[in-house]
Order: C-alpha cells, then structure tokens, then sequence
C-alpha cells in the first residue's frame, strides 16, 4: 500500500484539492500541520528535504517528496482517475483549472492583506464582477454538459478545483455566485456527494478559510 504524508498549516487552503481527491478514492494518508510561526520554522529549518522550497504544501509518496500544489493535485488525479478519460478531456479539465488558478491568486491577496471584514467583503464584491467573465466561461462547462460535471459524465480535478473554490470564497462572501446559479447549484451538490459531506462536516476540524 502507498503510504502518503501531506504537509500543509492547519486552514482550509491550498492543500484543500488533495485531501478531497484522498476522501473521494477512499486512500489512506497522513495529515501533519504546523503552527505558522514558530513550529512552522523549525520544521522548515530542521527538514530542507520535507521542504524544498521552504513553503507548504508537499507530498510525501513512498518517502518521495512533492512540492507545488497544483503539481500535487494533477499527480493524484492522474492516480485516482480524476483527470479525464482522453486529451479532449484534459485539455479541458486544465482550462478550467487555469482559470480558477488566475481568480485564485487575485483572491487570496484579498483575503490575506485585508483585515477589516467589512472592507474584504465589498473588495471581494468588486472581484466578484472583476471575474464575471471567468466564472461565465466555467459555467457554460455546466450548462453544455447534462450529466452534471464540468467535463465527461464522472468527477474529475475540474469539479474538485471548483468546489474548494467556492467552499473557500463563499466563506468570506455567501452571495459570490448569486449571477452563476448553475455554480452554486453545482457546489451544493458536489457537499452533499457522501465522501465530500462526512469530510467537511466531520473529520474536517479547521474552521479557518485562506488560500
């Protein structure tokens, strides 16, 4: 049996793709957190080889070491079947990552440089009409495909890109999606797939959203 570690700090954030691809695969791994601060920099310090490039998250497989998340979340969909049956279908599980990866960025500076809730809600109302045009491109994945998926008729990375996007930005701000019904209806019932809600509501102990 594969052993896997996962690194990363006790929020919901960037490690959130890779924990849902383990529940939803039924793989077994370890979960080790560190405290920002002081614990974080000793393990940084006292473990280069954990930690590459001095950040979080990495993987551990069989004792091998991966870092960059989005290099973790496409190793583990190519082993759990979570990338697409074809080139086709890859090529379109990367557009819609990429374009999640993009809004990504520009949301986390929102939500880590800004402390003042009221100010982080209307700046993630702005961002929200920012990215119209990225969250109308993921949508039209949903309408023009009926079995329910961004891509093919079974889970890929795509769905799961999605679905922690929006777990993590409809914390901070509930009505994101109000102009993308098909997005929130689509998040609603990718939380109910049994795996998804016995891991948020259950197992699932940090409270904190950031990416």
């Amino acid at each position: 049996m594969v052993k896997y570690i996962l690194h990363y700090f006790p929020v919901v954030g960037r490690a959130e793709h890779a924990r849902v691809m383990f529940e939803l695969a039924g793989a077994e791994y370890e979960y080790k957190t560190y405290v920002f601060g002081g614990e974080w920099n000793e393990a940084k310090k006292n473990h280069p080889n954990l930690f590459p490039l001095s950040q979080v998250p990495t993987l551990e497989v069989d004792g091998q070491v991966i870092t960059q998340s989005y290099a973790i979340n496409r190793y583990l969909a190519h082993e759990f079947g979570f990338y697409g049956d074809s080139n086709t279908e890859r090529v379109q599980i990367d557009q819609v990552v990429e374009t999640l990866v993009e809004m990504f960025a520009e949301m986390a500076q929102l939500i880590y440089m800004e402390p003042d809730l009221e100010k982080k809600k209307s700046a993630l109302s702005e961002f929200a009409e920012k990215f119209q045009k990225h969250l109308n491109f993921i949508e039209r994945f949903l309408k023009n495909n009926p079995s329910g998926y961004l891509v093919g008729n079974k889970i890929t990375l795509a769905d799961i890109c999605l679905f922690v996007f929006g777990d993590i930005v409809t914390f901070h701000y509930p009505t994101f999606f109000d102009n993308q019904p098909e997005i929130k209806k689509f998040i609603s019932r990718f939380h109910e797939i049994e795996q998804v809600k016995n891991y948020v509501e259950k197992k699932r102990t940090h409270k904190m959203h950031v990416y």
